[in-house]
């Protein structure tokens, strides 16, 4: 039979087996309330992880139109900043994703195409016609802490280039 040792303080005395059992619960509660948080702050990625395994091949020479999408540093958030990053597609092809200090350069024929960003929230939409030789800039974001919902905005070269996109 096991022997309970008391310890006393003062008037109080615990057993070392009940101090032992909420130990355990501490670390218990602890190591719980630690994976929780954990779960919180991870990312949900939207769209493919990598590149489209299946391309569309464009015939020809090589377009010289080109749409560059950047996110700029200085959003406020940890959340909005490093976990979220939206997916971009081109006429529902999934071209890459919008991350801050890597400009995303599309290039693509003349035309009007639908550029779109997308996060586990939400969804937002522009057209762009682009002429031969002709870029068309848009800055990408996130807004909204926990539950993150794209920015797609078409800018001048001017906004672009003072926020360091080019």
């Amino acid at each position: 039979m096991e022997q309970l040792r008391l310890i006393g303080f003062g008037r109080h005395f615990f057993s070392s087996a009940k101090k032992s059992a909420k130990l355990t619960l501490m670390k218990r509660l602890t190591l719980s309330l630690s994976l929780l948080l954990a779960a919180c702050a991870t990312s949900v990625q939207v769209g493919s992880t990598g590149p489209d395994p299946n391309p569309p091949a464009i015939e020809g020479d090589m377009p010289t139109n080109e749409v560059l999408v950047y996110r700029p540093a200085g959003q406020p958030g940890l959340a909005t900043t490093v976990f979220t990053r939206p997916a971009i597609m081109v006429n529902d092809n999934n071209v890459g994703d919008c991350q801050v200090g890597k400009p995303l350069l599309i290039r693509l024929p003349e035309g009007r195409w639908t550029v779109t960003a997308i996060t586990a929230n939400d969804r937002t939409t522009e057209m762009v016609d682009v002429e031969d030789f002709d870029t068309a800039y848009f800055r990408c974001g996130v807004t909204g802490g926990f539950a993150p919902v794209p920015t797609l905005v078409r800018v001048t070269r001017a906004v672009a280039e003072s926020e360091g996109a080019v």
